[in-house]
């Protein structure tokens, strides 16, 4: 055995196993290190970025609760308009059902019913009650004050001196119901007028109205409770809680139930707070903070009844109710949680790496095996390959001829197929132009210039067929006879051979075609055109109505643009990709071969140096809509 053949059998035995144990040392320390850089930089951007999430966290919760009072104090009078008339809406109920079932029994009688009905009912925590008028100003029913039931209020006046009686009696004898507001003084407090709104229905079978009424500050009081009641349920925790005091420095909401409603300042409870507050913060600082869009404050807070510990919180105004909502958290919590996670990405680093030490183990454990298996596989077949390979040799040089061979049959086959495909037309216009001449002669109708006509478009074809011969011979040979011609001449000689079928069928050509000379080769983009035109008229053969083709050639930056477009209806969006593709069709296999657009794409690319593309489009012509498909060319002007 040679020398180098027992150094390869070397290589192969040991080669693999030294190359694998090197590689699993690098890969581990390449993921220790890579894992260690990684959680040491988590570890850095906690620790940065902690403190800043938590008072992004702080002020998130303040406003949302902020957003949460907003609507609803702007929400509050259309909440007390609803319970006004929902309130006089169950009144008028009850009224009409006594007087549906009692009306026989008189209007005293009904009347007194009514009256002993809804005197004792009160609503908005007692604040609330029903009174009922007549439209000659009569009082019917007021329970609080019974001794004014049977006088008249025509000259009653409210706290701003409007008619107040006579303004509800002129509001519902327009309509049957309706919302006033008018100012009045309380019951404890006689100086002072106060909004009130009020609901009056009409109680039509004694000519009535009944009504109930309700001051918004008292009503919007109460929804202040109701919503320092519903942020106490969704917020409070131990050390994590919202805080409302309004800017006198009260309480009206904390945790701690000795603050509430108390004062910051008259808290006595509180004297190491109050100490604090005035050494490190002032009560105007923060009210000042919370006017001005709100803002942060530190401080030092009194936890758990123990110590004093830093504390930032982030406080907000709500002005319309005088309120400064708050949220804050203490640092020390803060840092005994940034603790624990850090320990927790150290515990997580360490897990990390025992599951890469023991995974690349494993992994390097079975490449060693399957190494092993292999060297011993390959050295008992390296002498058994030593032996074929002449062989092989010789087998794999008698294949590259039998593929070679199988090449050149595949090109003449294509070749033929593309010959058989152009020949389609010119084979059909020949035919059409023979049978007619035929039998435009048996009628005795035939003349000299239909004769002339027919012999043209027979020998025009016959050349055609002939000239495309050697086109196809000559298509991968690159001596190509390039000259002088205009674009329009071209077209002409286009629409000689393909005239015949297109008139049978109906279909308009529509052309725009400006003057534009090529130097390039003629022969080979009328085969494109015809192709072009004629996969056109298969679509539109199954058409009907208008069946157009529109044509436009023009010039643009030195380049010559030709776009065809018909009128049908286009090609399914998902094949438009494909129909360049060759032996694509969408046609029956006796009507198409799929390489016609294949074709033109090689001729326009290799041959004519240009570009070819397709795409579905809508226009408009003659005031109609039409949908199609466009073939867009484009042709440099000398090649």
């Amino acid at each position: 055995m040679y020398k180098s053949e027992q150094r390869i059998l070397k290589i192969i035995k040991y080669s693999p196993a030294i190359f694998i144990l090197f590689l699993a040392v690098v890969l581990t320390f390449f993921l220790y290190t890579e894992n260690k850089i990684s959680y040491e930089i988590e570890k850095k951007e906690l620790e940065q970025n902690f403190m800043l999430s938590s008072k992004k966290e702080i002020k998130n919760d303040v406003e949302k609760i902020h957003t949460y009072i907003q609507k609803e104090q702007a929400s509050t009078e259309k909440k007390l308009r609803e319970s006004l008339k929902h309130r006089v809406y169950e009144a008028h109920a009850i009224a009409t059902e006594i007087y549906n079932e009692h009306q026989h029994k008189g209007k005293n009688a009904v009347t007194k019913l009514i009256k002993d009905a809804l005197r004792a009912i009160r609503f908005n925590d007692g604040r609330g009650y029903f009174f009922i008028y007549s439209f000659d100003y009569k009082c019917i029913l007021l329970p609080i004050n019974k001794s004014l039931e049977g006088s008249s209020f025509y000259n009653f006046k409210e706290g701003s001196g409007r008619y107040l009686t006579r303004e509800i009696i002129e509001q519902l004898k327009k309509e049957n119901e309706g919302f006033l507001s008018w100012s009045y003084h309380k019951p404890n407090d006689f100086e002072h007028s106060y909004k009130k709104i009020g609901f009056n229905k009409k109680f039509k079978p004694y000519g009535w109205y009944i009504g109930t009424g309700e001051y918004v500050d008292e009503f919007e009081q109460a929804q202040q409770k109701h919503i320092l009641q519903t942020i106490e349920r969704l917020t409070s925790s131990n050390n994590n809680y919202m805080f409302i005091l309004n800017y006198e420095g009260d309480f009206l909401l904390h945790p701690n139930k000795k603050l509430q409603d108390k004062n910051l300042f008259l808290a006595q409870d509180l004297p190491q707070l109050q100490k604090n507050l005035s050494n490190e913060i002032s009560f105007s600082h923060i009210k000042s903070r919370a006017e001005n869009a709100g803002g942060y404050i530190e401080y030092e807070h009194h936890k758990n009844d123990s110590e004093f510990v830093e504390k930032t919180s982030y406080v907000i105004g709500f002005k319309p109710w005088n309120w400064i909502i708050g949220k804050g958290f203490y640092e020390d919590d803060m840092k005994r949680l940034l603790t624990s996670m850090k320990k927790d990405i150290d515990r997580e680093f360490d897990e990390h790496v025992l599951k890469i030490i023991l995974a690349t183990a494993s992994l390097t454990l079975i490449l060693l095996l399957i190494s092993t298996y292999v060297s011993k596989m390959l050295q008992n077949k390296f002498n058994e390959y030593k032996r074929t390979i002449n062989e092989h040799a010789k087998h794999d040089a008698i294949q590259q001829n039998i593929l070679a061979q199988q090449s050149k049959m595949a090109a003449m086959g294509e070749m033929i197929g593309n010959i058989a495909h152009q020949w389609r037309q010119p084979l059909s216009a020949i035919t059409s132009s023979a049978t007619g001449l035929s039998l435009k002669y048996e009628m005795k109708s035939l003349n000299q210039k239909e004769f002339d006509s027919f012999l043209d478009v027979i020998t025009t074809s016959a050349q055609y067929l002939a000239q495309t011969i050697d086109d196809f011979r000559n298509f991968f040979i690159p001596q190509k006879t390039k000259k002088h011609f205009m674009i329009e001449d071209a077209f002409e000689k286009t629409f000689k051979l393909i005239q015949a079928q297109f008139q049978n069928r109906g279909i308009v050509f529509v052309k725009n075609i400006q003057e534009v000379q090529l130097y390039s080769l003629d022969n080979e983009l009328i085969q494109v055109l015809i192709n072009i035109f004629n996969n056109a008229k298969d679509q539109l053969s199954t058409l009907k109505g208008q069946k157009l083709i529109f044509i436009d050639v023009y010039e643009q930056n030195n380049k010559v643009i030709i776009k065809i477009k018909d009128s049908g209806f286009g090609i399914p969006e998902k094949i438009v990709e494909k129909i360049f593709d060759p032996y694509f069709t969408t046609k029956q296999s006796k009507h198409g071969t799929g390489i016609g657009l294949y074709m033109c794409k090689e001729i326009v690319t290799k041959h004519l140096k240009g570009k070819i593309s397709a795409q579905n489009i809508e226009f408009e012509y003659d005031n109609e809509h039409h949908k199609g498909a466009m073939i867009t060319i484009e042709l440099p002007k000398e090649i």
